[in-house]
């Protein structure tokens, strides 16, 4: 079934890489190497599952922020973008309502979604990564949402009568990020 609702994780593309992220292995990054975060993104078919979840949590902000001026972002990145700016709010102490539920449901049998979120949620108040001590991820992530609000995910929801709930949603995400 197809998830499709206002929140952050409420869709099949964030959802699809929330459970990346949880699987991921944490390998970290060197921050200063040209073959560091993002690095060989350009054909997401080719190894998505053996990137860090460092990788996995910059590389969708710094492809959006790296497309050209006045192209859309496609609907897929921006929901990325979407979960992964809701994972850098959390390490920088301010997580949203969705992760912060995701801790209450851990384990819940009926609710595969949740364990990827919990895993997420626990990965975040356990990690010692270094995108802890990088406060410029949280200004790559507002500017990768303000991408997002132009992007063909944004056209799609401009379609539903939901549409202001949803801006209202990535605002909030903006506040929270600084």
């Amino acid at each position: 079934m197809a998830a499709w609702g206002t929140g952050a994780f409420e869709n099949d593309d964030s959802l699809d890489w929330a459970d990346m992220f949880a699987q991921a292995e944490e390998s970290g990054f060197n921050s200063d190497d040209p073959d560091g975060p993002g690095a060989g993104l350009d054909d997401e078919e080719d190894g998505d599952e053996d990137l860090s979840k460092e990788d996995l949590l910059t590389a969708p902000l710094l492809t959006c922020n790296d497309a050209p001026a006045g192209e859309p972002i496609d609907a897929e990145l921006a929901a990325h973008v979407v979960a992964a700016s809701e994972v850098v709010a959390a390490l920088f102490g301010k997580p949203g309502a969705e992760l912060l539920a995701a801790v209450d449901s851990a384990g819940d049998e009926e609710d595969d979604d949740s364990d990827a979120l919990a895993e997420i949620a626990r990965w975040i108040a356990s990690t010692d990564s270094p995108v802890r001590s990088m406060p410029r991820l949280g200004r790559v992530a507002h500017e990768a949402l303000d991408r997002v609000l132009a992007s063909e995910l944004n056209d799609l929801w401009a379609e539903t009568d939901h549409h202001e709930s949803w801006r209202a949603s990535i605002r909030d995400l903006r506040s929270r990020l600084g």
